[in-house]
């Protein structure tokens, strides 16, 4: 399983950019579906987390919508010791 994030400042923004550049070609619409699903908090990431956990999924794979390096450990702390 896989679920798009972006956490700090500007999160909101870097995950649309991202993901609307990223999905632009399926349209507008398509793209937009897709940027707002993406965890721009750590409260919607560790939601997800536990929402995937409770359907069964033994694996899940976030991957970020910036090439920071910070979004590792700010990943690291929204999902604690999920990891």
């Amino acid at each position: 399983m896989l679920t798009y994030f972006s956490l700090g400042p500007n999160a909101k923004e870097t995950a649309h950019d991202y993901i609307l550049t990223y999905y632009g070609a399926m349209g507008d619409d398509v793209a937009n579906m897709i940027a707002d699903s993406v965890a721009v908090d750590e409260e919607t990431v560790a939601g997800y987390a536990q929402a995937f956990e409770d359907a069964g999924a033994d694996e899940l794979v976030y991957f970020p919508c910036s090439t920071d390096p910070e979004q590792v450990e700010a990943l690291a702390g929204a999902v604690g010791d999920r990891l």
